[in-house]
């Protein structure tokens, strides 16, 4: 049973939606005729993620033209001091200088040193041979050294290419005039091989959050990319703040966000030049094909807008000879065995070579990304379903992978999730695999309303302001309550307060202060932070919130929100009718050979589904159904017959 569902399962995840067996084709226009230089694009790094064995190239006779993949390690660095420096015929709005290397060469840098700091200036380079004619290199750039900020860039890169003499115009425009620097650097290409490095923008979605944290989405154009950082792009001027990123990767119980990189997040706007430090270093690999991003707000409104840009690298650069018939065929195929090509032997000549570039041209075949095959039952065991108190539909989908969100009535009343189960019209369990992600769920809650007087059992102290806190249930896991307010300038102290039945019927309730927390807004031109507070899990659905007003006009308080931890189950959906059932203490933790494909179920895109609005109320099974309650009748029935002839007897013989 255990391999014949480990087959179906693999079809299931496995089988392509499309008939056709081909790999992925794509063109590729030589320079010329003898050697080349291919370059990876974006599309072209995503089709060869898995390894550079899955490239082939052909003709269009379709004989197979041999390549090599020659990697792009950067050896030493190798910079040069020019000979001399010279300024520029200035005006009012610009400055600048010209730097002499001394002879031709080929450089792919620059490296300005000796201002004096602070400074923050725009600038243009331009390159030249004779002095004569000059070549822009960067028509706009910025480079800054601002120690308080640590934020320092002195240095530009830019295409290789040979020339004698740099030409540096400063902007003055908006800032003071830098001068004449101490020393300028150039990095010669010669001897140093250049790291080839990809750029890409990103796809970015804003995630719910909690207050004090902007999280993003970030998707990745494909899986297991060389991806080492990311370089987020802000509009606010100026931004410090410490940022985190994470991915989504398997465990013991399933997916869980897995610590990618962090780093402290850097910019500062000055008369509109501006000076970033964004990029945050990554440590791989990639499995997936998004991360997730969480900024550290701290008492700053969240960031908006974000962009990020994806850096990829070292990528290798492809070696060939080509036909002189053009254009060439690239094929992307995962399956294909390691070439083995006589040019190999020219490794090193083809390594220390400068041939021209290639370029990629059109897609002739394009092959999707895997998804499920539809109707592909899978069951597991029968079920008991009359153990369960909670029994609820499972909304409809297309057949293939889903993955259903656990809401507030499932985290409460479900024990830590082990009792969830999903069952078909038959009783038979289908097997899921749970995940967890990185962003909470977020769950409006009803507006406040005032705490009966005399509820606290102690003297009403007129500079508290008492609210009664609704949650949806009762035994939900640990979450935080997030309170906003219309006020600007304000100071409290906020408790949120469990009243505990006495032991004694005689006593008093006692206060059992859950959370507390000082809420504060000293900016009367910008919107207060939200205050968030942590509640453990609670017995209760009320909750009392106590704000300590001192001698200050009662705030003005929205209705709350509650975040609850983002918590799913994915499984193959068949299609059919399906219930989602939990409630039950006794339930083991389930076991399901499912897992033994986790990674292959967690890599493939499923369709995300929520839960229809839960029950008031569920029958309680025990619990058991209608044979237990008969049971009990039968035995409270022959407990009072007996009773009756306890009582006679004891009568006679009185």
């Amino acid at each position: 049973m255990r391999l014949l569902l480990v087959a179906l399962l693999a079809a299931l995840v496995a089988a392509p939606a499309t008939s056709d067996a081909r790999p992925a084709q794509r063109e590729v226009i030589p320079a010329g005729a003898g050697p080349n230089r291919l370059d990876l694009d974006v599309e072209a790094v995503a089709a060869t993620a898995l390894g550079m064995r899955a490239l082939r190239l052909h003709d269009a006779a379709g004989a197979e033209v041999p390549w090599l993949a020659i990697p792009s390690v950067p050896g030493d660095e190798h910079w040069t001091q020019a000979r001399s420096i010279l300024p520029i015929k200035g005006t009012k709005e610009s400055s600048g200088f010209e730097a002499d290397l001394g002879a031709m060469s080929e450089i792919s840098g620059v490296n300005i040193e000796g201002l004096p700091a602070p400074f923050l200036k725009r600038f243009r380079l331009e390159a030249s041979g004779d002095r004569q004619h000059w070549t822009m290199l960067v028509a706009e750039g910025t480079l800054f050294d601002l120690p308080q900020d640590e934020l320092r860039r002195t240095r530009v890169d830019f295409e290789p290419g040979a020339w004698r003499y740099l030409r540096v115009t400063w902007d003055d425009r908006s800032s003071a005039r830098a001068g004449k620097p101490r020393t300028v650097w150039a990095r010669r290409v010669a001897g140093a091989p250049v790291e080839v490095v990809l750029r890409v923008p990103a796809v970015v979605e804003a995630r719910p959050s909690e207050p004090g944290v902007t999280r993003i989405h970030v998707s990745l154009p494909g899986k297991h990319l060389p991806l080492r950082a990311i370089e987020l792009e802000a509009s606010q001027p100026h931004v410090l703040r410490i940022a985190h990123v994470t991915a989504p990767a398997l465990g013991e119980d399933g997916l869980r966000p897995m610590p990618l990189g962090e780093g402290t997040l850097r910019r500062n706007e000055q008369s509109g030049v501006v000076a970033s430090d964004m990029r945050l270093p990554l440590v791989g690999p990639f499995p997936a094909d998004s991360l997730d991003v969480a900024i550290e707000d701290g008492d700053n409104p969240p960031l908006h807008d974000l962009g990020v840009t994806l850096e990829l690298g070292p990528l290798p650069w492809i070696y060939f000879e080509a036909p002189p018939a053009s254009p060439l065929i690239a094929s992307f195929d995962p399956d294909a065995a390691e070439p083995r090509y006589d040019l190999e032997a020219a490794r090193t000549q083809a390594q220390a070579s400068a041939p021209p570039r290639a370029t990629w041209g059109e897609w002739r075949v394009r092959v999707e990304k895997p998804v499920l095959a539809p109707a592909i039952p899978l069951a597991g065991a029968p079920l008991d379903t009359s153990a369960y108190a909670a029994a609820r539909a499972v909304p409809s989908s297309a057949p293939g992978l889903a993955s259903l969100l656990l809401d507030a009535d499932v985290q409460a009343r479900s024990h830590d999730l082990v009792d969830v189960r999903i069952v078909d019209q038959a009783g038979r369990q289908v097997p899921y695999l749970s995940e967890e992600r990185d962003e909470p769920l977020a769950l409006p809650l009803p507006a406040l309303t005032a705490w009966p007087a005399g509820d606290a059992d102690e003297p009403v102290d007129a500079r508290v302001s008492r609210y009664a806190v609704e949650l949806p249930r009762e035994g939900l896991p640990e979450s935080k309550l997030v309170l906003r307010t219309t006020a600007r300038v304000f100071e409290r102290t906020v408790s949120l307060v469990v009243m505990r039945p006495p032991p004694d019927p005689r006593a008093k309730a006692w206060r059992d202060i859950v959370a507390q927390a000082t809420w504060r807004s000293a900016d009367p031109d910008a919107a207060a932070p939200a205050l968030s507070l942590v509640i453990p899990s609670v017995d209760t659905t009320r909750l009392l919130l106590e704000i300590d007003e001192g001698d200050n006009a009662p705030l003005r308080l929205e209705a709350p929100e509650l975040l609850l931890p983002h918590r799913r189950v994915r499984f193959a959906h068949p299609g059919g009718e399906l219930r989602l059932l939990y409630d039950n203490a006794h339930a083991p933790p389930p076991r399901y050979d499912l897992s033994l494909l986790r990674a292959s179920v967690m890599a493939a895109p499923a369709t995300d589904i929520e839960l229809g609005e839960a029950p008031a109320r569920v029958a309680d099974p025990s619990r058991g159904g209608g044979a237990k309650v008969a049971l009990w009748a039968v035995l409270a029935a022959a407990v009072i017959a007996l009773l009756v002839v306890l009582a006679r007897l004891v009568k006679r013989e009185a």
